[in-house]
């Protein structure tokens, strides 16, 4: 338990590069994302094939951001994580922004052959409508250019036709920018750590509270289970952490 590893799957189109700064601090595994078996698969489907490939032993926590935690979310229902942590991610399609919901539904019928056109100006594009600021426009770029355009417009497809599962049996904890353009903020409450003024790309623009969060999530599980917490301490300090960085950043 104490080497208790955090899986965190990346957002739409991006990579492990995502997590470069959470991995030289925290136990950080990015497992690859898997071929879909055909454009139709489901995110229950696909997700429950990502747990069998997961290379994972023990206990672990599992998460992700954006998309990468709607896939988490799937995933759950067919492993035994200690909790599971989303970053600016969504627990069903309606907590999806109508805009993002619209075109997600419509991207089946999208001809493949259209998407590098798409992604030769995706990070001008994510910075227009909101979702990154101009430090995190050169690393979306570099990241969707180099994502499968078959495996992008499977991604979109999946979200519009998802059918979500319900509530894992584990604790789920949020993270969340208060200013999300893509993913509306959940409303506050517990279990869900809200970051002022900031938008849907928690990971580029307020990484060290992403991480400072995380480790407090895995923090509190190590005493949960070696005996020195007291069943609550995971979710305790992860807000307490959140709340923390972000007066922070504040001053």
């Amino acid at each position: 338990m104490p080497d208790l590893p955090i899986v965190l799957l990346p957002g739409l189109g991006a990579d492990a590069r995502m997590y470069a700064p959470h991995r030289r601090q925290l136990p950080v595994i990015v497992p690859p994302w898997l071929v879909p078996t055909s454009p139709r698969e489901t995110l229950p489907a696909y997700a429950a094939r990502m747990v069998a490939a997961l290379p994972v032993r023990g206990p672990f926590i599992l998460g992700g951001s954006s998309f990468g935690g709607m896939v988490a979310w799937e995933m759950a229902q067919h492993c035994r994580a200690e909790a599971v942590v989303l970053i600016g991610g969504a627990t069903g399609p309606l907590e999806l922004a109508w805009w993002l919901r619209s075109q997600a539904r419509l991207a089946r019928f999208m001809p493949t052959r259209a998407v590098p056109l798409i992604q030769s100006v995706a990070g001008p594009l994510a910075r227009l409508v909101g979702l990154t600021d101009g430090a995190g426009q050169p690393l979306i770029q570099a990241m969707v250019t180099a994502c499968p355009p078959a495996f992008l417009q499977w991604c979109a497809t999946a979200i519009g036709a998802w059918r979500p599962s319900p509530p894992p049996a584990m604790r789920c904890l949020r993270l969340h920018g208060a200013a999300d353009v893509a993913i509306p903020a959940p409303p506050a409450g517990p279990g869900i750590t809200l970051v002022p003024r900031a938008g849907h790309m928690l990971d580029g623009s307020h990484a060290a509270v992403v991480i400072s969060w995380l480790d407090g999530i895995r923090a509190g599980l190590i005493r949960d289970r070696t005996g020195a917490g007291d069943g609550r301490d995971a979710a305790r300090t992860a807000a307490t952490t959140g709340s923390h960085s972000m007066r922070r950043k504040r001053g």
